[in-house]
């Protein structure tokens, strides 16, 4: 065989099957990876689901007015239940050390007994970082921490803590369920909720303090203490309803005017982050900001932009001269008269500043209250704002259609309303174009209904690409579509449905495997507001009848609503 002899056959057939061998331990390790990567993208969202759940919960708790207690069981609860913890412990600051509030499954005797001094290394460490501290990455050298690690199998101290406060910690161990690491920044969300809840309770007991007090006969309580009572009840009631509130526009504005009524600044403004651009430019803003601040702008990778961005909270306009020096922008806000910046996290790794100029009425520096209620404002904000966040994404979720990315039938009935107050308030004409694949079925029957599932995906593209940015498109339903098109009259609405449908016509769609070229055509209807019909339903009704009569006239075409129409159904 080819010459040669047998040793040689034997050593060609052992490199052969080796490197076979190597193949298929190659492909193995593939599906492995593929696997897993399965698996990791759907714990995710497991866990994405589970923690926007917990956050709902823990806000309501919140927003409620509940004792801290209760939202330290709420958060507890949740945790155990939905994350699998294994075991967990509050510690709470009380009467100058840190007990336990709240333990989960912990089988050490005396474990209310066991508390930590503010001296703990511990303490120390979580007031210094931060941020969680893992025991087992750093082993902790305090008696208490040490048997937490070591006969609980504790693995993560969360720091409670509201700005440079720390008021408690939670200690964790392992979940049942998912890793600990993939839970650490759910995990820390939901903790910053926790030192809300307290700082807010903090507050709350104040003005019980005082109410207490009021009961006292009126010759013992001062002037000042009833002035105290009614700030501080102001300082939770407008607390809470930032907290309540779900658009970011409404939002700032009422965060403005809760910052102007409580520390009455002669000016304020927001930074915030321009759209496609990596710079931030004043947003909302109240009373006069001198001009050059109003035009001002900061970049994304200003060195002012960096530090704050790891040390969130309030700071004196002269103390960050000092630290950074005399910058461009720190010059132009002190020219203008800015006193304090506050910084604030966004979504997606993003900051925002508020800046105030001086006191309105004496002119002078914020007392450290005032900087503290402003620090306690900035948070709020950031716990909305993340809530504003997370709603959105649950939002688009529920008006999104999954197979074509357009909106579904949900968001397309909720914005024809919308768009139809509108043209009614200004006056307007409003399209409304419904159209559906020509014999889809066919399709789905001759190539399969994957192939016909792509087929929609592709469509759904297409559609997206060719209007306008004012244009609403939706998938109406099965193969039918639809969009909603503000300020088109019946003439600008027949030569969009004349152009849709040629461009579809000529389009080539391509099968599941991409191989095969295959070509659809689509009939249209489109019905006019307020020409054919005035209320919602009934305009939706006049498109879909053009739409039938463009299907009886063989197929391929498009028609617009005319009262002939009901005539000849009929």
């Amino acid at each position: 065989m080819l010459g040669l002899d047998r040793p040689h056959l034997i050593l060609i057939l052992g490199l052969a099957l080796s490197c076979l061998a190597l193949v298929l331990v190659v492909i193995l390790l593939y599906i492995r990876y593929s696997a897993a990567r399965k698996r990791a993208a759907s714990s995710e969202d497991v866990l994405q689901r589970i923690y926007f759940d917990i956050k709902d919960s823990l806000t309501k708790t919140i927003s409620s007015g509940s004792p801290f207690r209760h939202t330290a069981a709420d958060y507890n609860n949740c945790l155990t239940r939905h994350f699998g913890i294994r075991r967990l412990v509050i510690y709470i600051s009380s009467r100058g050390r840190y007990t336990p509030l709240i333990w989960h499954n912990t089988d050490l005797p005396g474990i209310n007994k066991l508390y930590f001094t503010p001296a703990a290394e511990l303490v120390k460490k979580l007031t210094h970082l931060g941020h969680p501290l893992w025991f087992d990455r750093d082993e902790p050298h305090d008696n208490l921490a040490r048997l937490l690690y070591e006969k609980l199998d504790m693995k993560v101290a969360l720091p409670i803590m509201f700005g440079k406060q720390l008021y408690g910690f939670v200690v964790l161990s392992e979940s049942d369920s998912y890793r600990l690491e993939d839970m650490a920044g759910y995990l820390v969300s939901l903790t910053d909720q926790l030192a809300y809840s307290f700082e807010i309770s903090k507050k709350h007991h104040s003005s019980r303090s005082s109410r207490f007090q009021e009961k006292k006969p009126s010759s013992e309580q001062t002037e000042a203490e009833k002035v105290e009572k009614r700030v501080i009840l102001d300082l939770l009631d407008d607390n809470i309803r930032l907290l309540k509130i779900y658009n970011e526009n409404q939002l700032f504005s009422k965060f403005m005017r809760v910052i102007e009524a409580h520390v009455n600044p002669s000016f304020a403004f927001v930074f915030l982050p321009e759209k496609k651009k990596s710079r931030l430019s004043v947003a909302h803003s109240i009373r006069t900001v001198p001009a050059e601040i109003e035009k001002c702008y900061i970049k994304s990778a200003d060195a002012m932009v960096k530090i704050l961005s790891r040390d969130f909270g309030v700071h004196r306009v002269e103390h960050i001269l000092e630290a950074l020096g005399p910058g461009p922008v720190l010059q132009t806000f002190s020219r203008g008269g800015c006193k304090l910046l506050a910084s604030f996290p966004l979504p997606q790794r993003r900051i925002g500043f508020l800046g105030l100029g001086e006191k309105k009425v004496s002119g002078g520096d914020y007392s450290p209250e005032e900087i503290n209620i402003v620090e306690t404002f900035c948070q709020t904000l950031r716990l909305t704002l993340d809530n504003i966040h997370q709603f959105r994404k649950i939002e688009e979720l529920s008006y999104t259609d999954s197979m074509t990315g357009l909106y579904n039938y949900r968001y397309f009935y909720k914005r024809l309303t919308e768009e139809i107050l509108r043209a009614k308030r200004f006056e307007r004409f409003l399209a409304l174009v419904i159209f559906d694949i020509d014999e889809f079925k066919i399709i789905n029957d001759t190539h399969g209904h994957q192939t016909g599932d792509h087929i929609l995906k592709q469509l759904g593209m297409l559609i997206h690409n060719s209007v306008r940015s004012i244009d609403i498109v939706s998938r109406y339903g099965g193969e039918e579509f639809c969009v909603i098109m503000p300020e088109t009259d019946k003439e600008a609405c027949e030569q969009f449905m004349e152009r849709l449908r040629v461009k579809i016509l000529e389009f080539e769609f391509r099968d599941r495997s991409n191989r095969k070229c295959l070509n659809i055509s689509v009939s249209l209807g489109g019905a006019i507001y307020p020409t054919d019909a005035t209320r919602i339903d009934r305009l939706i009704y006049c498109a879909d009848m053009a739409l039938l009569e463009s299907k009886q006239s063989g197929r391929n075409k498009v028609c617009l609503y005319n009262p002939q129409i009901e005539k000849s159904s009929r």
